[in-house]
């Protein structure tokens, strides 16, 4: 019976972790910082980088960080042998860099920004309308300002971004009758 034990220890499936991560050239590892950043959303410099990793690629997604994703290797080699796409991508990291060196004064308030959607960029479903454009606006201009600013809000697995012309009409019928 000890036997028989044994075996059905051996044979038994030995499950693992594995996880598999890109591997980037050395000299383009900050593409991860500048496409994981919300600053990409209102740089179109950064925008049109990564159009230039890969045209088609940046059309489908809009989004850096699935053209990372999507992204041969061969094709990350090809760009760093490239002067012209190496000299574009230091001068957006040396303005990325600029930007985040900027402090923040610690005696100034701490802000909590409550909003159920955020207008970031198109290519993040995570807003309907003009409350979440505002609230983007917001944010931007708090980055900008260097403003400490902390956003919380919802992130929903399916969102709903287009209103149908009826549900316009029927908001518009509404606002006749309250006036």
């Amino acid at each position: 019976m000890a036997a028989n034990l044994n075996q059905n220890r051996h044979n038994a499936p030995q499950w693992k972790n594995m996880v598999v991560q890109s591997s980037f050239p050395k000299k383009l590892q900050d593409l991860n910082t500048l496409a994981s950043n919300l600053w990409w959303t209102w740089n179109y410099e950064v925008k049109d980088l990564f159009k230039e990793i890969d045209s088609e690629l940046w059309e489908e997604t809009q989004n850096p960080i699935l053209v990372l994703k999507e992204i041969s290797i061969s094709k990350l080699q090809e760009l760093e042998k490239d002067s012209n796409f190496m000299n574009r991508y230091t001068q957006v990291l040396k303005k990325f860099n600029d930007y985040m060196d900027q402090k923040t004064d610690p005696k100034k308030a701490r802000i909590g920004y409550f909003s159920m959607e955020y207008g970031l960029d198109d290519s993040l479903k995570i807003f309907s309308g003009g409350l979440g454009i505002l609230a983007g606006d917001y944010l931007k201009e708090a980055s900008d300002t260097n403003t400490n600013l902390v956003a919380v809000g919802f992130l929903y697995k399916y969102f709903e971004t287009k209103q149908s012309k009826r549900d316009r009409k029927i908001k518009d019928i509404l606002n006749e009758i309250k006036n």
